[in-house]
C-alpha cells in the first residue's frame, strides 16, 4: 500500500514528534532519526498544498512508479479545498514547528502554512451549509487555533479557539442521561442539534474533542470561558 493522505500522514507526524521528544535524552539516535522522518512528513504536507485552500488530500496507490510520464503507472489525484483537511494540516504544522526552531526558515514555513490553512478552513466553513459531522470539524478547529496561539501568542488565534470551543461544548451531552441502562454523559454529538452521537468507523478522532479544551485550559487559564 503506497497510498498517502494528509489526515493519516498528520497522525503519523504527531506520533513521531511525540516519540522523538520522549526519547531525546534516553535514545538520542532514535530521537534524531524519528524527528528527521517527521520533518519529511511536514515537508510533504506543505509541498502538496497550493496556497489557496486547495491541496492534495489523498491518493490510493498500490504500485511503484518508474518516474516516467506516459506509462501505465501514472496516477492522478483531485486537489480539494476541505475544512477538515486544512484544519488538520494547520494543527500538525503548528504542533511540529517548535521542534525545528534551529532551522528558522523551516520553522517560519510551518507557522505560515499553519496560519494560512487555518483561515482557509474557516472560510470554507463559513461558506458551507454542510452540517454533517460538524462537531469533528469544530473539534479539530479548536485544537488547531489553540496550538497556533501557543506557537504565535497572537490573540486572534485565542479568540478563534475560544469561539470554536464554545460551539464544541454545545455539541456535548452535559446532563447525565438517566434514560440509558447505564447512566452516561460527557459524550459528543455530530452537531449542535444533538441528533446523533459522533462515531468513527475508519480513523478515530475522539482525542481532538478534548485536545482543544486541554490546550486552552493550560495556555489561557484566566480566560473568561475557562470555568465554563
Amino acid at each position: 500500500d503506497l497510498s498517502q493522505a494528509i489526515d493519516k500522514t498528520a497522525d503519523v507526524i504527531v506520533a513521531m514528534l511525540d516519540l522523538g521528544d520522549a526519547t531525546r535524552e534516553t535514545q538520542p539516535d532514535l530521537s534524531e532519526r524519528v524527528l528527521e522522518e517527521a520533518r519529511w512528513g511536514l515537508n510533504w504536507a506543505m509541498r502538496t498544498r497550493f496556497g489557496d485552500g486547495y491541496r492534495h488530500t489523498s491518493l490510493t496507490k498500490g504500485i511503484w512508479t518508474k518516474n516516467y510520464r506516459g506509462d501505465k503507472d501514472d496516477m492522478t489525484g483531485e486537489a480539494k479545498n476541505t475544512a477538515i483537511h486544512n484544519y488538520t494540516a494547520a494543527y500538525t504544522c503548528a504542533y511540529g514547528a517548535p521542534f525545528y526552531k534551529w532551522d528558522r526558515n523551516f520553522y517560519d514555513w510551518c507557522v505560515k502554512c499553519a496560519s494560512e490553512d487555518f483561515f482557509f478552513a474557516e472560510d470554507t466553513i463559513a461558506a458551507s451549509n454542510d452540517n454533517s459531522l460538524m462537531s469533528e470539524r469544530i473539534a479539530v478547529a479548536t485544537s488547531a487555533a489553540a496550538m497556533l496561539y501557543r506557537v504565535t501568542g497572537e490573540t486572534r488565534f485565542l479568540d478563534a479557539a475560544a469561539n470554536r470551543a464554545r460551539q464544541l461544548a454545545q455539541c456535548q451531552q452535559l446532563e447525565r442521561r438517566t434514560d440509558f441502562s447505564l447512566p452516561l454523559h460527557g459524550y459528543f454529538y455530530e452537531d449542535r442539534d444533538k441528533t446523533r452521537p459522533i462515531s468513527f468507523y475508519h480513523r478515530s478522532y475522539e482525542h481532538f474533542f478534548m485536545k482543544g479544551f486541554t490546550l486552552l485550559l493550560v495556555d489561557a487559564p484566566d480566560h473568561p470561558d475557562a470555568g465554563l
